[in-house]
């Protein structure tokens, strides 16, 4: 239960992270660029986000 919790909220944050980035100009719009350049800074961020969301979501 509380790995598929993180897992989702993992998930969630990192596409929130993402949606961060394209609306920030930080990213050209999808269809122009010849492939999505993923960093590693925004996984990380994504995981610890997740796991705090998680955290929160238990209590």
């Amino acid at each position: 239960m509380v790995f598929q919790s993180m897992h989702a909220a993992t998930i969630c944050s990192f596409v929130a992270v993402e949606m961060v980035a394209f609306l920030s100009g930080d990213h050209h719009i999808q269809y122009l660029m010849p492939q999505q350049n993923w960093s590693i800074s925004s996984l990380l961020w994504a995981i610890l986000a997740g796991a705090l969301i998680t955290l929160i979501a238990i209590n």
